[in-house]
């Protein structure tokens, strides 16, 4: 009986702990494909066309020029592109810039619209408020390598976090969506690019259910081990 129960109790906190990650899983299948922005060994980061939804996160730092970024597509189609900022006063004065180019050739600029008050917008996969800022929809063509360029752009500050926004159909792969999971820690403290990390009151409630959940399935099984020497060492004695 006392396995039976444990038994029980361990497939409650396994369910449990399915339904946290189908949960995440859902939110994810609701989002932009994300990526991180990683070195490139002094040259454009590859990354994967805009024919799905994505979203690049990454960090502008102090000096930088521009951060690159190199896709192509494998069948025309046309997309909105766009850049987003978190809502932080760090980021009041930065506003980046997108520059496109195609086969080495400048085909499109994309600026902040340069409002005074720009409104902050709950994204709820990234637990932030982003300010948006330019974007603008871009046909592109097979056969041609892109290459695209985060520039410090119009505002005071030349630095901060961005996040480089594909509009399209969203499409997780298996893949996507496991590497999601690794990548939303990172997505919630700012931890991107070479940024440092930093605090996000929303992000505790996600993982405070994760916590739980873990702790409810260790202290199950914890459990289950003690009983089993308590019994065996009543049927020695």
């Amino acid at each position: 009986m006392r396995r039976a129960g444990f038994t029980s109790r361990a497939a409650q906190a396994s369910l449990a702990l399915a339904a946290v990650v189908m949960a995440l899983a859902s939110g994810v299948a609701v989002a932009h494909v994300p990526d991180l922005e990683r070195g490139a060994d002094g040259g454009p980061m590859a990354i994967e066309g805009p024919e799905a939804s994505r979203a690049i996160y990454g960090h502008l730092a102090p000096g930088e020029k521009y951060d690159a970024y190199a896709f192509h597509v494998d069948e025309p189609v046309t997309r909105t592109i766009g850049v987003i900022v978190p809502s932080r006063t760090e980021h009041a004065g930065f506003r980046p810039s997108l520059r496109l180019l195609a086969d080495g050739i400048e085909t499109a600029l994309i600026e902040d619209p340069g409002l005074d008050e720009r409104e902050a917008e709950w994204e709820p996969f990234s637990l932030t408020d982003f300010w948006t800022g330019g974007e603008q929809r871009i046909a592109f063509e097979p056969g041609v390598e892109y290459e695209l360029r985060v520039e410090p752009g119009t505002g005071p500050d030349g630095s901060g976090r961005y996040v480089i926004v594909f509009g399209g159909p969203e499409a997780f792969t298996p893949a996507d969506s496991a590497r999601t999971l690794v990548y939303l820690p990172v997505i919630w403290f700012g931890a991107y690019g070479d940024a440092p990390a930093h605090w996000n009151w929303w992000a505790l409630v996600p993982l405070a259910v994760v916590a739980a959940v873990l702790v409810s399935l260790v202290r199950a099984v914890v459990r289950a081990v003690r009983r089993r020497h308590a019994t065996r060492q009543t049927e020695l004695g």
